[in-house]
């Protein structure tokens, strides 16, 4: 297992690789969901292919114009992000050329 901390916390995680596609599974906020520490969940997804969509049908290779067309405006953006946050998610579109070449969903440390 990793670790990752932040302030006094210290959480542990495993990532699982596959060809265009990974898990990290985790316990991060395990006491916020009143969870045990060894209890692990699916923390953050990440996409590099397109043989995966989103729920509202992007995938890699799409634009920029086409990310905020679906989605609407973003709560961050730039050059190479665009991100946009549902109550303790952040859903991430990283970017070269306007294109995406990656999507991320990640669960928020509190």
């Amino acid at each position: 297992s990793n670790y990752i901390s932040k302030g006094d916390e210290t959480y542990k995680y495993f990532d699982n690789y596959w060809k265009g596609f990974s898990i990290r599974s985790s316990n991060i906020n395990y006491k916020q969901h009143n969870n045990d520490f060894d209890l692990y969940r699916i923390t953050t997804i990440t996409i590099t292919n397109n043989k995966y969509i989103t729920s509202r049908g992007i995938y890699i290779g799409m634009t920029k114009n086409e990310i905020i067309n679906v989605y609407g405006e973003p709560a961050s953006i730039n050059k190479d992000n665009i991100s946009y946050n549902f109550k303790n998610k952040t859903l991430s579109f990283m970017l070269e050329n306007n294109i995406i070449k990656s999507i991320i969903l990640d669960e928020n440390i509190m």
